[in-house]
């Protein structure tokens, strides 16, 4: 759902939890009821995090997981995210992943 790539995960994850919290909490609210809402509400940051809807993590294992996965999806401006936190993510995306993912394996 979330994926963001950063030096130190648990230093962006701080910074990126009040937006998550709000996103996925407001987002469970409007899905009550409906089938297939891949969105419940969370209590504390920490069990979000636990869920997986929300990945934060270095480059070495971005790369594993998007070998692993095929590819994965961004959403830099999540929930009201600062879009300087969005752009520190995808530059690393552009330094220092995907000249890796683009040699060979």
């Amino acid at each position: 759902m979330f994926f963001h790539i950063a030096e130190d995960p648990d230093r962006a994850w701080a910074q990126i939890a009040p937006h998550a919290m709000h996103e996925t909490n407001d987002y469970a609210e409007w899905a009550k009821g409906m089938r297939g809402s891949p969105y419940s509400a969370f209590e504390t940051a920490d069990e979000l995090r636990a869920s997986g809807m929300y990945e934060v993590v270095t480059p070495d294992e971005a790369v594993e997981l998007i070998r692993a996965r095929g590819g994965v999806s961004f959403k830099p401006l999540m929930g009201g995210l600062d879009p300087a936190l969005g752009w520190e993510s995808l530059h690393l995306f552009e330094s220092k992943v995907l000249p890796r993912l683009r040699a060979p394996s």
